[in-house]
């Protein structure tokens, strides 16, 4: 998070909590250029369609919403932007479900610190951005799939189909495929085949 400016939209309908939490962010002037608090989600969900954030931290129960469901509807309307519940509840169950449901963290209120509040967004951040780069690594691998006149497959060592493209087949004898390529894409690694003389096909497009 280093030599970044970011805006963070805070979504707290009690305006002493809503204080509380920006004050504890300005100690973070350096990388905290804005904190913009507004008390609903309806309001908050108007912010995001007009201006940038960066960040959002949203009390997980509002009075216009209902938890996971304000989540659900504030990362459908927001997709690109990381998200940090805060509740009353400290309840490792509820922490789950709301990262289940798209949050990056979730934060007990009563346990809140400035530090703590700088290091919840940072991890959000990079744990967000890792989550950007997986998911445009999967959509060019998959890519390939689109492309590719033959077919491909993934196997364990032991020759058990991990995944199957057509027009593969179920039984080896269908195969006579001595081409074959490594490529790693993010932290997955892949063995693509193709049969002798169509190796042309396959485009690594895979790399950075």
């Amino acid at each position: 998070m280093q030599n970044r400016s970011l805006r963070v939209l805070l979504i707290e309908h009690d305006e002493a909590v809503a204080r509380a939490v920006s004050g504890m962010l300005e100690h973070a002037g350096d990388i905290v250029s804005a904190v913009i608090a507004v008390p609903s989600l309806e309001s908050g969900l108007a912010e995001l369609a007009q201006a940038h954030y960066n960040v959002v931290i949203l009390e997980f129960f509002l009075p216009d919403g209902a938890g996971l469901a304000n989540l659900s509807l504030l990362k459908k309307r927001a997709p690109l932007v990381p998200v940090i519940a805060v509740g009353a509840t400290d309840d490792e169950a509820v922490a789950v479900e709301v990262v289940h449901a798209g949050a990056q963290d979730y934060l007990v209120r009563s346990q809140l610190s400035p530090r703590w509040l700088l290091r919840a967004i940072r991890y959000a951040l990079e744990r967000h951005e890792a989550d950007m780069a997986l998911l445009a690594a999967q959509e060019k691998y998959r890519g390939i799939f689109d492309h590719l006149v033959e077919g491909i497959f993934q196997s364990t060592p032991d020759g058990r189909y991990l995944f199957k493209e057509p027009p593969y087949h179920d039984s080896a004898d269908d195969l006579f495929i001595p081409y074959r390529y490594d490529i790693t894409v993010g932290a997955a690694h892949y063995t693509f085949h193709v049969r002798p003389g169509t190796d042309k096909h396959l485009l690594v497009i895979v790399s950075p």
